[in-house]
């Protein structure tokens, strides 16, 4: 029943979502079902609701990343990436970072998951030859957040 009225009201409060999105979801997307469909879909991007708990975070440039493993560069993991707009909204709803009230929570995210090369780099520059692929969802507000426990 919770996860029915969960999907529900995240699907009337997330602005990007249209009613037709919510009807397509049956079940929430499990990191490896995001990193499944992503590379289905790769170059473009799948959207859903996306669900997991969040082991780790990291805050590279600016954005800070969600990840479902305790290490992001993991096969397995799925990294949620929240942009300084969306950090700024949720320190003044939560009075703190989302990646410290985040971690080890249950989230569910109404998003776009992508498949991302990551070029490996030495001294600012990168190297092409050497790379590897993550997925990342981004989300634009966070009406489209919904922490469970």
């Amino acid at each position: 029943m919770f996860r029915i009225l969960s999907l529900v009201l995240i699907g009337a409060l997330s602005g990007c979502a249209s009613t037709k999105d919510a009807e397509k979801v049956s079940e929430y997307i499990s990191p490896i079902q995001a990193i499944e469909r992503a590379a289905e879909a790769s170059p473009k991007g799948v959207k859903g609701f996306f669900e997991l708990n969040v082991k780790a975070t990291g805050k590279p440039r600016n954005v800070v990343y969600l990840n479902s493993e305790l290490d992001y560069r993991d096969p397995r993991n799925i990294s949620i990436a929240i942009s300084p707009k969306v950090r700024e909204s949720f320190i003044k709803k939560y009075g703190e970072t989302p990646e410290i009230f985040l971690k080890n929570k249950k989230i569910i995210v109404y998003g776009e998951a992508r498949k991302v090369k990551i070029s490996f780099g030495c001294n600012g520059k990168e190297n092409e030859n050497q790379f590897y692929y993550q997925t990342h969802v981004r989300f634009s507000s966070l009406s489209q957040l919904l922490i469970v426990q």
